[in-house]
Parts: structure tokens; sequence; C-alpha cells
């Protein structure tokens, strides 16, 4: 069957058909319509293709991305394979290699955050803000920062020997106060460093930290210091201690040669001499045993003293040098004084007998300097004011050559030769009046006197009253 043309034709009236294929006319049509057609196609499957490829790689840089975003903060982030793009894979190497330098910041960062986390737990050290004491209730409140900036409220009760001491600096713009614990038996002490007033007794932030010195080292240290002192005193202690063995070996002499005249006034007197050398012997035996008592480590309680008898006390053991310098020590206390101060025995004799070694060696250097002869005077008085009580020691020495006083009481400060000071007395004597919640200061007699003035400050809840007999013990001795 072939496609055919049926055309009609009129000529003079006449009607003319012809016929004829058309088959070649139409091969011919299609052939050039297939031709104009080829290249479109080619280029239809070019871009088809160019599809399939750019979505092909698209997806894999996508899968790339989003690796790299899901495994973003991990170390140890692997680079993908490599793409075709250059535009997309030189950010994702970037972004990789950025994501393993920031990862192990942030493992450096919890290593050191874990080590000083340790550090901060072994030193018990708090790093504080909004820093509030309440002078009312001793009471010591602020905000802990951990590493994690998470703030944890923490309070404590403040010893009440060391409220004085948050007092004192309630209104200085930087804080430095050592301090205890009420709540802890453990005689730690803890120093605080706060900046920034915000206002009376309030700071802003600072750091808190539990001092590492244990109640036995500051025996041994409170010791040591005592013994320094002893060093000090061993040329008067060894004259104080000749005195009696020279009688000693002269009555024992003298002894021996009455009892060989055989008479009966000769034993007499033998026997007078023998009483003495047993009154000297008592007499060295009780400069020993002060020595003794002075140096060794005891029990350094708190109790009721009696402040003249202590004082007494002191005098007495540094009675030898002062006969060697020539210095007169004379006592003024208020005959009303009926309180008894609650400290540790050992600790108040310290502090006197440190105060008193300082002005003898503030005699001996101003005679040194000047060419009239000086007689040494120190003099102890106490008053009592507002119920608190001041202890004063007044000496006629060189007075302080420092200009600023408070400078004594650091540790090593002394103006002393090498041989004759540690710079450790004032230090130590701060130490110990601290823990009894007193003060200290120092300062020159006020013109035209010549000396130095110690003050030793005890607040009111340090003294207590003395016990009173009781009423059946009254009767009984009545009735005696």
């Amino acid at each position: 069957m072939v496609a055919c043309q049926l055309e009609r034709v009129d000529v003079g009236g006449r009607a003319f058909f012809s016929v004829y294929s058309v088959r070649s006319v139409a091969e011919a049509a299609y052939r050039g319509v297939l031709v104009a057609m080829i290249v479109p196609a080619l280029m239809l499957a070019f871009a088809v293709i160019i599809d399939l490829l750019l979505v092909r790689t698209l997806k894999r840089s996508l899968q790339a991305w989003r690796v790299v975003t899901e495994g973003f903060g991990r170390p140890g982030l692997v680079a993908p394979p490599k793409l075709l793009f250059a535009e997309f894979e030189h950010p994702v190497r970037a972004i990789i290699a950025a994501n393993n330098s920031f990862a192990s910041v942030v493992e450096e960062r919890e290593r050191i955050a874990q080590a000083v986390s340790e550090l901060k737990q072994q030193m018990d050290l708090s790093l504080a803000v909004d820093i509030r004491f309440d002078e009312a209730t001793g009471t010591l409140v602020f905000n802990d920062i951990s590493l994690s900036r998470k703030l944890q409220a923490r309070s404590h009760i403040v010893h009440p020997n060391d409220c004085l001491a948050f007092a004192d600096v309630s209104n200085a713009p930087e804080a430095f106060i050592e301090f205890r614990l009420a709540e802890a038996d453990t005689g730690d002490w803890y120093l605080m460093v706060a900046r920034d007033l915000l206002a009376p007794g309030r700071w802003k932030s600072g750091w808190i930290v539990r001092l590492r010195q244990s109640k036995l080292a500051q025996n041994r240290m409170l010791q040591q210091a005592r013994l320094v002192e002893l060093g000090g005193m061993a040329s008067a202690l060894s004259h104080e201690l000749k005195q009696p063995l020279f009688t000693i070996s002269l009555c024992a002499e003298n002894g021996r040669l009455l009892i060989d005249q055989a008479t009966a006034d000769g034993v007499s007197r033998a026997h007078d001499k023998f009483d003495k050398i047993s009154e000297q012997v008592n007499r060295a035996r009780d400069i020993i045993a002060r020595i003794s008592r002075y140096a060794r480590v005891e029990n350094n309680d708190p109790e009721p003293l009696d402040l003249a008898e202590v004082i007494s006390a002191t005098l007495t053991f540094m009675r030898p040098l002062l006969v060697q310098q020539n210095v007169r020590a004379t006592v003024a206390l208020p005959e009303d004084l009926t309180v008894q101060l609650l400290a540790p025995r050992v600790g108040l004799e310290q502090i006197l007998v440190n105060a008193i070694q300082n002005s003898v060696d503030a005699i001996a250097t101003r005679r040194e300097t000047e060419e009239q002869p000086l007689v040494g005077a120190i003099e102890v008085t106490a008053t009592l004011k507002d119920g608190a009580l001041r202890i004063a020691l007044t000496d006629n020495g060189t007075g302080l050559c420092l200009s600023h006083p408070e400078t004594a009481f650091d540790a090593f400060m002394t103006t002393k030769a090498l041989d004759h000071g540690t710079g450790l007395g004032l230090y130590i004597s701060r130490q110990i009046l601290m823990e009894m919640g007193g003060k200290m200061a120092i300062a020159s007699r006020e013109s035209p006197a010549t000396g130095a003035v110690l003050t030793i400050d005890f607040p009111a809840f340090a003294l207590v009253e003395p016990p009173r007999p009781d009423a059946d013990a009254q009767e009984e001795a009545i009735g005696a």
C-alpha cells in the first residue's frame, strides 16, 4: 500500500484528475526534520548526562557537608574523598582543620579545668563574687564560681576571735583577712582577698584559700621562737644560775670546815650552811623550771588568767635579762581590774616576753649611741575601756626608725644585728594575738620623750568574770 496524492484540474470545462505518489516527498521531509533534530537531541542527551553527574556530585558534596556539620566539635574529624567542586572542597577542608584545632583546644581546656579543679580541691580555693560579712551574726556569705561558671551560694560562721579582723577592713577597697571558721575545730586558717568595695563589709569579687599550716606546725613555730628568745637570754640566764651555784659551793666548803672542827657551835653553823644550800638548790630548780616550762610545747588552750599574776611571772622570768641590762620594770594595773583574761597562758607569756626583749634591746642600742648614762625603764600598764582591755608596754629605748610602723609585724623584718634577731618575734606575737581575737600596734612615743609604745588590745568577749566561791564553802570557812 502506497500513499498517493489525488488532485483535480479543470481544463476547458472538463475535469481532469491526477494521482501521484508522495512517499518520496514525505521521506524527504521527514529526513530533513530528522536531520534538523539530531543536534537538539544530542544537546538534550548531553544535558541529561550533565544533570545526572551534577546531581550525583551535589549529593556527594551535601553528604560531605552533613558529615562535617554532624561531626563538628568532635576531635579527629576526617576529610571526605576529593570533591569535583574545588569551591566546596576548600571550605570543607578549612572547616575540618579549624574543627580539629578547636577540638584539641577544648580537650586541653578540659584537662586544664580538671587539673585546676583538683588543685582547688587540694587547696580549698574558692573564687568568690558578691562577698558579704554580717558583723551582727559573724557570717561570711559569698557565691563560689565553678569552672563551668555556675554560682554556688556558700555561707560560713567566722570564729568570734576573728570577727574584729573583718570589722577593721569593712571600708577598705582591697581587704586581706586571715580568719578561722567557728564550725571547724582543726585550727586551720583561711586567707581572703577581696576587691572592689560595694558597701561596708561587701566586695564585688575575690578569692579564699585555706592556709596549709597545721596546728602542729604552728606549735613547732612557736616553740622555735621561744627557743630563739631563750638563746638571746643565755648570757643572763647563765649569770642567774651562777649565783646560786657559787653560794652552794661556798656553803658546802664552809660546812665541811665547820664539821671538821667537831664542836657543837660548828655543827650548828654547818646545819645553817646546809639549809642555805637547800635554799639555793630550790632557787636554781625554780630558774630551770621556768626555762623548761617556757620552752616546752604543752597544751595551749585558752583559760581564765589573772593578768597581774601572768605579768608578774613574766617579769620574774625576764629578771636575769633586766638585771644584766640594768633595766627597771614597773607595773601599773587599775585597782578595779577584777576580770580575768581568757587566753592561752604560754601564748600570752610569749607575747609579753617578746615585747620586753625588744624593749631591752632598744634600750641597749640607745646606750651605744649616747654618751650620757641611761637608766633603762619599761612600764607595763593596763586599762579597761568600753569593756575591752588594753595592755601597753612603754620603754625609753631608741623608738621606731620605720616610716611605716605596721611593717614591724612583717615576717623577717628586723632592724637588729644579724646575731640579735630573726625578725619573727612581732610577727609570731601578732599571729598568737589574732588567735585570741586581739590586735597589736606599735608607735614611737610623743616628743620630747624617746622610746616606743606597744599596745595589745583584747576584745570584750575575751574577758570573763572570775568564778565566785561556792556558798557552802564560804559557810564552812566562816564556821571554821
